[in-house]
């Protein structure tokens, strides 16, 4: 295997065709910023590794009589990523940062839903198979096909299988008791949005912690990750201006405002680029 050049691939990211995006090989190199010198080979040889052990696992499902259905291939998956290399949710330390930081989820065998929800589907997609996470509201899901079946499963949970009654009991938990299913949660999510939701992650976690400079930094690799994607104009509009780059946070906004968004929204944002407007002169 040759030397993995994280910010080669970065650069290649924004022209590759979604299909061609590996998801797991794309976070290991947004999360290298943080690890100048360490030699990422090993990280992307595991991802590699569990391609092909999820698929000799499924074959040797198949030849011992299973089905080849979404029930052996969510097996073998499970199998490979939580029986043999221990990938597990962290429930203790669920807000930790490292929890959404790839690199540091390969190390620690642990990590938030939608940072397992990446292997996951990085092995699936690497053995041709159907899986799409989906835009479930505060819990990362996956849903796996296979010609007219489907089914959805929980990369937290060792991929528990997810039902009507399970899905409505995340939705409550997440939005509250008086919240019901919409068929906006089961909308796919493409390989770049998956990886701007792992991102969403820390950078919510480092604006909490007042890092509005590294969160700026978080917003501007998704950026080159999902350079189409309007709302992190939005974003980096608001963290340049915390940080004081007020004209430089005027020119995000003015690029944001003059997008299709809702009215309301677009009145608050023109109000905080008269404020920005002012504090300059």
């Amino acid at each position: 295997m040759g030397r993995f050049n994280a910010q080669l691939y970065l650069d290649g990211l924004s022209g590759m065709a979604e299909r061609d995006i590996d998801v797991a090989e794309a976070a290991v190199a947004i999360a290298a910023r943080g690890y100048q010198g360490r030699s990422l080979e090993r990280y992307i040889h595991h991802i590699k590794a569990m391609h092909e052990q999820v698929g000799e696992r499924h074959k040797e499902l198949l030849e011992a009589g299973a089905a080849d259905d979404v029930d052996t291939r969510t097996a073998a998956l499970k199998h490979v990523l939580r029986d043999v290399h221990d990938y597990r949710g962290d429930l203790e330390g669920f807000d930790s940062i490292v929890n959404a930081n790839m690199i540091e989820v390969i190390d620690n065998r642990k990590g938030l839903p939608v940072a397992l929800g990446i292997l996951y589907l990085s092995c699936a997609h690497a053995n041709g198979w159907e899986a799409e996470g989906l835009n479930f509201p505060g819990h990362f899901i996956i849903r796996l096909g296979m010609g007219n079946e489907r089914q959805i499963v929980d990369p937290f949970n060792d991929l528990k299988k997810l039902g009507a009654p399970e899905l409505r009991g995340l939705a409550k938990e997440y939005l509250g008791e008086e919240a019901e299913l919409s068929a906006d949660f089961y909308n796919p999510m493409t390989r770049r949005d998956v990886l701007i939701r792992l991102q969403n992650n820390i950078k919510l976690r480092l604006i909490e912690m007042e890092d509005y400079e590294e969160a700026l930094n978080i917003v501007t690799e998704m950026e080159r990750v999902a350079p189409e994607e309007t709302r992190l104009w939005l974003d980096a509009g608001v963290l340049l201006a915390k940080i004081g780059h007020r004209q430089a946070a005027i020119d995000k906004l003015e690029k944001y405002v003059s997008t299709d968004i809702p009215w309301q929204e677009k009145q608050d944002i023109e109000q905080f680029l008269y404020e920005l407007r002012a504090s300059l002169n």
